[in-house]
């Protein structure tokens, strides 16, 4: 005596009732496949960051008043390793600049 085993949601034959591969799956891809283009279309056709822009976005990132407006082109349009060098380059000059200047206070404090 064989007992049939219940159906745990294994995979139909008629496409429409399953949700992964069923039409709707079908539209939403299309629908995010038009987005990833126009996302790219847009990107491409911008130009990149100039120097001064993105040095502008570091100071303004260190400082804590970057504008939604600009983080999202510097998001669109920039390359993270112009970012993270100018951040490192900027880490650097300002600490530089601390040391010169206690060294300058204390220096005049001393003597």
């Amino acid at each position: 005596m064989t007992k049939d085993k219940p159906d745990y949601g294994a995979p139909k034959d008629d496409p429409e009732s399953d949700p992964v591969s069923g039409p709707v799956s079908g539209i939403a891809s299309d629908v995010a496949n038009d987005i990833t283009n126009d996302i790219t279309n847009d990107i491409s056709n911008e130009k990149p960051l100039t120097f001064l822009e993105i040095l502008g976005s570091t100071f303004a990132a260190a400082v804590g008043v970057q504008s939604k407006a600009r983080r999202t082109r510097d998001f669109t349009r920039g390359k993270p390793l112009h970012f993270i060098l100018a951040g490192l380059i900027f880490a650097a000059t300002f600490v530089t600049v601390i040391i010169l200047v206690v060294r300058a206070v204390l220096s005049s404090v001393l003597t």
